[in-house]
């Protein structure tokens, strides 16, 4: 054997890459998917309820809930303030519920 046989064989691209061309040999086959679809869709569930709720929170915190109900009332939607609060009520509320919904099943 070359040493040019004997790195390629012994060389990174080999260890990681390898396996790859070979399936009925790899056991990276055996074990994919990492996740179960059950699992996906509780990564899935968990996720989008943190996005809802951050996005409310933030809302809060920077004190934007003026300025978007200004901005709502000038396209023309009557009660701008009272529909941001609604729903960042809504947001809160629907991204606990997904949680607490996960939790319980």
């Amino acid at each position: 054997m070359s040493i040019w046989h004997w790195l390629i064989e012994t060389s990174i691209w080999t260890l990681y890459y390898a396996p790859y061309l070979r399936p009925a040999r790899c056991t990276f086959s055996r074990r994919y998917p990492f996740l179960t679809v059950q699992g996906a869709h509780l990564l899935l569930r968990i996720a989008v309820a943190i996005f809802f709720m951050a996005h409310a929170l933030v809302r809060i915190a920077n004190n934007s809930i003026p300025q978007f109900g200004e901005f709502l009332e000038s396209r023309g939607w009557p009660q701008g303030l009272l529909l941001v609060w609604l729903i960042t009520i809504y947001e809160i509320s629907a991204g606990t519920a997904a949680v607490d919904a996960q939790k319980s099943a």
